[in-house]
């Protein structure tokens, strides 16, 4: 009855949606419905969004049948990082055919389709989990840790690094080494592709 039809809807009122790879039609019902139910559709990434809509067509690596997985974007990488709902864009049909948010779920996504084994399954679970483990007090990914940027970064950008990095909790010094007196512990160096004659 009317108890279990309110049991799979949202608990998310007012959703800020951000979409990722979606095409033109999902884009649509995406803001039809954020005008028919409540909720903001934004463009870019914010610690406001709470829904990350993303297609789970682009599954590539052969994983197994059913699994919901989108592809790894700046954006999908974000909201796993924040641990916000990342939901497959079967999430905005069911609620259209509801008349409302329904219950995210059923349509969470798995993975991306760059990090889940066909064979083994490793590396499914990440949206839950991130989403999990910080609605559960824990602390972000990269919480306490100290990283410095060298070399040149192209995909991803240096840029996007860097958000993504804060994003998880790290601190990150960008054009310098940190101050040793200032840094509660050593630096975690990431570098992008040196030509051979920098390595040496």
């Amino acid at each position: 009855g009317e108890a279990a039809a309110a049991a799979r809807r949202s608990r998310v009122l007012s959703p800020v949606l951000l979409a990722t790879t979606l095409d033109e039609e999902e884009v649509r019902l995406l803001n039809s419905l954020a005008r028919q139910h409540g909720g903001k559709v934004v463009t870019k990434w914010s610690s406001a969004v709470t829904h990350l809509v993303s297609t789970t067509r682009c599954s590539s690596n052969g994983a197994a049948a059913g699994q919901r997985l989108c592809g790894r974007t700046i954006k999908y990488m974000s909201a796993v990082l924040s641990g916000q709902w990342v939901v497959a864009s079967s999430w905005l049909r069911a609620s259209s055919a509801a008349a409302g948010w329904v219950a995210e779920e059923e349509h969470e996504v798995h993975g991306d389709n760059s990090s889940i084994s066909a064979v083994s399954g490793l590396g499914a679970g990440g949206p839950r989990r991130g989403r999990l483990h910080l609605e559960g007090g824990g602390p972000r990914l990269f919480d306490g840790l100290h990283f410095h940027l060298h070399g040149p970064f192209n995909k991803p950008s240096r840029k996007d690094l860097l958000s993504l990095l804060r994003e998880g909790g790290g601190t990150a010094a960008a054009d310098k080494w940190p101050d040793s007196r200032g840094a509660a512990a050593d630096p975690l160096v990431l570098y992008g592709d040196l030509p051979d004659d920098e390595l040496e």
